[in-house]
């Protein structure tokens, strides 16, 4: 049961992430939507840590590694180096951000009801 509630609020912060992503993004503040966007993957990525032995192969592992590899890429200074960001980008950042979140409800879902 506490692994469970540690993956919700890891979740719950995904949640907010996204949130404040979207209202940088509507914002035009698109350097801010995209840090948002990848807290957001920061929280799935933890809640998902704590989901191992979970039937992973319904997440798309390929789509996932490849989100690591570009928050790793991003972190590294990248984002920074492109401070003027534009509107497309951060749609795109918030958009992969979501569905990584929605994949991690729905196996939580699944999870849930085995």
């Amino acid at each position: 049961m506490e692994v469970k509630k540690a993956v919700e609020e890891e979740l719950r912060r995904a949640r907010e992430a996204l949130k404040e992503a979207e209202e940088a993004l509507q914002r035009g503040l698109y350097v801010l939507a995209v840090r948002a966007s990848e807290r957001a993957v920061e929280h799935c990525l933890k809640a998902s840590s704590r989901m191992i032995g979970a039937p992973w192969a319904s997440l798309g592992i390929a789509e996932h590694a490849k989100l690591i590899e570009d928050l790793i890429r991003r972190r590294r200074g990248e984002v920074e180096a492109k401070p003027n960001l534009t509107e497309s980008e951060a749609l795109a950042e918030l958009k992969r951000a979501k569905e990584l979140y929605a994949s991690l409800e729905e196996l939580l879902s699944e999870i849930e009801e085995a």
